[in-house]
């Protein structure tokens, strides 16, 4: 388990199909600088998103916490080659990026029914 905390640059939440179930994760970028380049990172599984006023705290299935500011870009070129990468890999209907407010409904679903993310 991790305790990590990032905070990206950008952010879009993504859904990953596997067969029967389906995941929502956070593809995160950032932009580097002079000394290290850009950088991104695909999320374990969100189980927990809490809306604050100017951001999301999603928790996630490793113990990392990702703080998403609200109308931070979505993507850079960067990262939308890597979607575009795994779209590639593994198929454009099966991970595709989702707008957070379904993901927001499905935990409040899947809590609700006393189901686990």
């Amino acid at each position: 388990m991790s305790d990590k905390t990032y905070t990206p640059d950008t952010w879009t939440v993504v859904k990953v199909i596997n067969g029967e179930k389906f995941y929502y994760r956070i593809l995160a970028g950032w932009g580097g600088g002079y000394t290290y380049g850009a950088s991104w990172k695909l999320s374990s599984g969100i189980e927990q998103i809490v809306e604050e006023d100017d951001r999301y705290v999603i928790s996630n299935a490793s113990g990392s916490t990702y703080v998403c500011r609200k109308g931070a870009p979505q993507h850079t070129s960067y990262t939308m080659s890597i979607l575009k990468g795994f779209q590639g890999d593994i198929g454009v209907e099966n991970i595709f990026e989702e707008p957070i407010e379904e993901a927001i409904l499905y935990l409040e679903y899947l809590k609700t029914n006393g189901a686990v993310a």
